[in-house]
This record gives C-alpha cells, structure tokens and sequence, in this order.
C-alpha cells in the first residue's frame, strides 16, 4: 500500500475538522467527504455569510461550528487547520494534547506526493525562478508538473503528480547529473542568501 492509498484508508470514518470554508480548504472538505470521512467545518462567517457554500456542504453532510466562537472546542482524529493560521493557536494547542493529529493540506500533499519535489519560496521571482526550473527540468524528464500553491488543491495536485514519480524512478546519468547540479545550486544560492542577511 503506498502513501496516498494509506491516507485514504486512514481518511475514511474518521472525524475530521476542517478550518476555514475559502478557496483551498472548500475542495478539500469535499475530497475528504468523497473518502468517507466526518467532516465538521470550521468558520468565523455565519451560515448566511457563506451562502451557497454552505447550502452546497450541508448536502454533503457536513457539520458545521460557525461564528465567533468557531474554534471553541475543537476536536476530531485529524484537524486541517487554514493556510494562514499559526500551529500555536491555544485551541490548536489543546486539541492535539487531547489527541488531535494538526495538520494542512499542503503538510499532507508533502507527506503522500510520490514525486521529488522542489519547491520555491521567497518575496520577489517565484514565479520566474520556477518557470526557469520549470524549463530545464521539461528537457530531461517527460513528466514535469508546474503548480502554484494558491490555484492548487490536494486531491488536483495528487492526480497530476503521480505521472512524475514513474519518469524519475530511472534516471539517466544525464539526468541525475543535472539534479545533482540543482542541489549544489540551491546551497550557493542559500549561502550567498545568508551573506546577504549577515
């Protein structure tokens, strides 16, 4: 059983709680649905704030905890906690003294991708430091995959990733020579990186 396959089996009949109905965790709640899980959502906005959002997750059988006090007892086997919010949060805090696994989408997507992974982070040229990546990479393996975090949710990232995983399980000399090359320019570029801040 590999990793994706074990989440699902995991993923099902559990209860799970879902902070935040926005852009990225709305398809997640779904996705988690669609595994057989118990999904409870979690938002600060009211049921008529939320509107159709609501309306369609409530067909699904979702729970909802809605309004100011939308962490207020916080529970669950697993919690996805939202994008911008810190691990620290004292109602994060206690929910995983009291058992909860506290986790996000992308701390999942890290977990069971079956691919490599090289990842850009940074304030200025993500966009263009990854295309570049983008472009070398596309000239020694078939199945590259380029994807942005925001327009990206679990379960579309999961279906398009797996393809990479099969083109780098045998990798050409040149093409091991060439990673090898990426990892040793990542080190300079994070030392002259750490200069700079010095």
């Amino acid at each position: 059983m590999n990793k994706l396959d074990e989440f699902k089996y995991n993923v099902a009949g559990k209860n799970i709680t879902v902070i935040g109905i926005g852009i990225s965790n709305l398809p997640l709640i779904k996705y988690l649905v669609s595994l057989g899980a118990n999904v409870t959502a979690c938002d600060r906005r009211s049921a008529e704030d939320l509107g159709e959002n609501y309306t369609e997750l409530e067909k699904l059988g979702v729970k909802f905890n809605l309004g100011d006090g939308y962490l207020n007892n916080l529970s669950g086997d697993m919690i996805f906690k939202t994008p911008g919010m810190r691990y620290d949060v004292p109602e994060l805090l206690k929910a995983k003294e009291n058992g909860s696994i506290v986790t996000s989408e992308m701390e999942v997507f890290f977990e069971v991708c079956p691919s490599h992974i090289i990842a850009v982070t940074g304030s200025d040229g993500k966009t263009t430091t990854t295309t570049l990546i983008h472009k070398m990479m596309t000239v020694l393996f078939t199945s590259v995959n380029f994807h942005g975090i925001k327009s990206s949710t679990l379960q579309k990232l999961l279906k398009r990733v797996m393809f990479l995983m099969f083109t780098l399980r045998t990798l050409t000399e040149k093409q091991r020579r060439f990673l090898l090359d990426l990892r040793r320019l990542r080190t300079i570029l994070g030392q002259s990186l750490n200069q700079r801040l010095m």
